[in-house]
């Protein structure tokens, strides 16, 4: 009775980001739009990264699975390369704690700003869980459009 209520959750296999899950599906609505979410582990980090996309009761979004398989793909060969290269440019690469980001920081979440849209915020955490700097990079159309400290 409660997921005939409320709905079930689906989980779906992707060769690269693992098994996703989503929101809790009711029905077969192609137009409502539902979270879908997963964890993965980049080497040689132990934390995991969060990834949240947006989709259809089917699965995540063509575009949302393309962005996110890319990044885990290729974070190190990379987007690590292209992420310096921005942060080099503004002020948030030159704070003294984000001096040595790569090896203080690590990949925590991935997740879109605005539904079927290629704009994502990736999250760079510390790894010191006694302080809480997190680096926000803002991707628009594959494009890092801005970084923030918070």
């Amino acid at each position: 009775m409660f997921d005939f209520l409320l709905g079930k959750k689906k989980t779906i296999t992707h060769p690269i980001l693992g098994k996703l899950t989503s929101d809790r599906i009711r029905g077969k609505d192609k137009t409502k739009i539902y979270s879908w979410s997963t964890t993965v582990v980049l080497e040689p980090k132990a934390e995991k990264t969060s990834i949240f996309l947006e989709g259809n009761e089917s699965g995540p979004f063509a575009n949302h699975l393309n962005f996110a398989s890319q990044l885990v793909e290729n974070w190190k060969s990379e987007f690590i390369s292209k992420l310096a290269l921005e942060l080099a440019k503004g002020d948030c690469g030159k704070i003294e704690k984000n001096l040595n980001w790569k090896e203080d920081f690590y990949l925590a979440a991935i997740y879109p700003m605005n539904g079927k849209s290629l704009d994502f915020e990736v999250s760079l955490e510390s790894i010191d869980s006694s302080t809480s700097n997190v680096i926000g990079i803002f991707y628009k159309n594959d494009i890092i459009t801005s970084i923030e400290e918070y």
